[in-house]
């Protein structure tokens, strides 16, 4: 078996940069990107106001939890000690 010396190998073209395919990518992304945007289902504002209540009082009951947890926990480490 032979090897290849550095001469042999066949050297890939260099790629150049070109600004009209880029444009044309770029156009044909958004293109694309409009086609999806009109496929997407919009929340209705009494769905979106239901689902943003629901975080708030998740978010409430959560910090209210994470609170006790950690004041119990202060009040253990506290007694252990001192």
């Amino acid at each position: 078996m032979a090897k290849l010396q550095s001469g042999d190998e066949k050297k890939a073209p260099a790629k150049r940069f070109d600004i009209k395919e880029k444009a044309l990518q770029f156009k044909d992304f958004v293109e694309k990107s409009k086609l999806e945007l009109k496929k997407v289902t919009w929340p209705t504002r009494k769905e979106t106001t239901a689902t943003c209540m629901a975080v708030v009082v998740l978010v409430v009951i959560m910090s209210l939890f994470l609170g006790l947890v950690d004041l119990a926990l202060a009040k253990i480490v506290e007694v252990i000690l001192y």
